[in-house]
């Protein structure tokens, strides 16, 4: 049964069941999701004054789960 189609091993599938039986339809392969930025782009020339460090608030124990 996963020949004809070519499913191997891991392959993602849908399935879809009703009254008269089910269909087994072959997911489309997502392609990996690329940033658009580095980690090193995005902080190049960053500086505590340009991020505004010394406007940062402490967090509160409630968003610690204290």
């Amino acid at each position: 049964m996963r020949d004809i189609p070519h499913f191997q091993e891991g392959t993602m599938v849908e399935v879809d069941i009703n009254e008269t039986g089910f269909t087994v339809i072959k997911c489309e392969e997502r392609k990996a999701f690329s940033f658009p930025f580095s980690e090193s782009q995005l902080l190049e020339g960053l500086t505590p004054a340009l991020a505004h460090a010394d406007l940062v608030v402490p967090p509160l124990a409630s968003e610690l789960g204290e």
